[in-house]
């Protein structure tokens, strides 16, 4: 059967799928400088060879499988609303094996570029998994149900609390990306080492990690307080749900659990329990001052200077795309600013949108500000990347719940 759907609705996906899109062929043809037609490379891809590249990593497969999920994802949901669920399932994973098709012969072209055929595997298989995770919040299917009244069981139903899921998402996502586990000894003996070794040259601690982990798991609870049905057991699940993220960090590879994050948890979740018990009201102005105080601080805080930088990085994402880490990258730039909208949403709802837009550009010319100053004393890249993920961050909440009513 043919689900029907406001046309706005559909127009919603429809952008959203474009600007997705088009990250995805940035991300792979950049740089856009260069390029020309190398018939060496074009008989490799076509070559057994290029089913099993020389030079394939671990992130490398990963990052090609992650990214073409929320493709998948977005080509299955913008589907269904035009036909029938059998056919969208079979015809998003085509689309995105075409997409990938035509990115990895156009990177023929690209230097410094590799096309092989198991990227295109790996992209085909993404979609798969995109389809799937359509499947599970599309009520008409089965699974869309059964995992409907699973939700329905522990959390609240609606758009907001969908964004307030995300988020939690997302922040376990920026904390452990690249998501590949290692059990050997050598992996877990190293990361332990480096926990240890904190420990022990207390001089090296690192109080902005610190005080900025602290705020932002004090905020995150406050969050979780606001989407659980059962209060009763409440400070016990986001005990459980913190510390297990940061506990898989120990094997997640080139992820370090930190003595930083492991005392931030500890008095973040301390904040959390003192507030859980105020009004509403009070939780969600204390935690938007949590999440700003924590920016803040994050934007005077020394960072990491990358080689090829050379004052304001203007191109964007042009740190994020050179392995799957990126990725964790931009989720910490965005789930702050999500927060900040899903603590004003639940207070006002109807918002007027010359508002909503007026924050927009506040936090847009205050990031852009920050970044700028980074570049005087602060030891900091500036990027212009990290305006634009907070101002993505900000607005998406607000269209995914003001303009998509109902699925």
């Amino acid at each position: 059967m043919t689900s029907q759907y406001p046309s706005k609705n559909s127009r919603f996906l429809i952008s959203i799928s474009l600007v997705f899109l088009f990250a995805v062929v940035y991300g792979s043809l950049f740089p856009f400088k260069g390029w020309h037609w190398n018939p060496s490379k074009a008989e490799l891809f076509w070559s057994f060879d290029s089913l099993w590249p020389r030079y394939l990593t671990r992130n490398d497969v990963i990052n090609n499988i992650l990214v073409y999920i929320p493709l998948g994802f977005l080509l299955t949901t913008l589907l269904i609303r035009h036909t029938t669920i059998v056919r969208a399932s079979l015809f998003a994973p085509l689309i995105a094996f075409a997409i990938s098709m035509t990115l990895e012969i156009a990177q023929l072209m690209v230097p410094g570029r590799i096309a092989s055929l198991l990227d295109v595997m790996l992209n085909s298989i993404g979609g798969i998994l995109g389809v799937i995770s359509a499947h599970m919040i599309h009520q008409q299917t089965r699974l869309g149900h059964n995992f409907s009244q699973l939700r329905l069981n522990f959390f609240y139903a609606g758009r907001v609390a969908d964004v307030g899921l995300a988020i939690l998402f997302f922040w376990a996502l920026s904390e452990l990306v690249p998501l590949y586990p290692s059990m050997d000894e050598q992996t877990l003996t190293r990361n332990l080492d480096l926990l240890k070794n904190s420990i022990n040259h207390p001089h090296h601690f690192n109080f902005y990690e610190f005080f900025i982990f602290v705020l932002q798991i004090g905020a995150l609870g406050l969050l979780f307080n606001t989407l659980v049905r059962s209060h009763h057991h409440i400070v016990r699940i986001f005990i459980v749900f913190t510390a297990t993220v940061l506990l898989l960090q120990i094997p997640v590879i080139s992820r370090d659990l930190s003595l930083e994050k492991l005392l931030g948890l500890f008095l973040g979740l301390a904040l959390f329990l003192g507030a859980h018990h105020f009004r509403f009201q009070i939780q969600s102005n204390l935690a938007i001052g949590l999440i700003i105080l924590s920016l803040i601080i994050n934007a005077i805080a020394p960072g990491v200077i990358f080689e090829s930088s050379s004052g304001f990085n203007w191109i964007p994402f042009r740190h994020q795309m050179h392995n799957i880490v990126g990725f964790a990258d931009i989720c910490t730039k965005i789930w702050p600013y999500a927060a900040l909208a899903y603590f004003i949403l639940m207070q006002k709802p109807t918002l007027q949108q010359n508002v909503i837009i007026g924050i927009a550009t506040i936090i847009m010319l205050s990031s852009l500000m920050f970044e700028a100053l980074s570049l005087f004393g602060s030891h900091k890249t500036a990027d212009i990347t990290t305006p634009l993920l907070a101002t993505f961050g900000w607005m998406t909440p607000w269209i995914y719940v003001q303009r998509r009513r109902g699925y």
